[in-house]
């Protein structure tokens, strides 16, 4: 990372959903609800932000 960086060259480093899931940020995205027939779903937000 420290090659890129000093070259100007963007990057990052890839994470495994589950670490990705793990943070609070994203947790924040998950929406949870009970279908009529009471089955628990979760899915994450499509929209990670709003335009002012």
């Amino acid at each position: 990372m420290d090659t890129f960086k000093k070259h100007g060259v963007p990057a990052a480093r890839i994470r495994d959903m589950k670490s990705v899931f793990d943070m609070p940020i994203a947790q924040e995205m998950v929406l949870e609800e009970t279908t009529p027939d009471n089955i628990q779903t979760k899915r994450v937000r499509t929209v990670a932000f709003s335009v002012q």
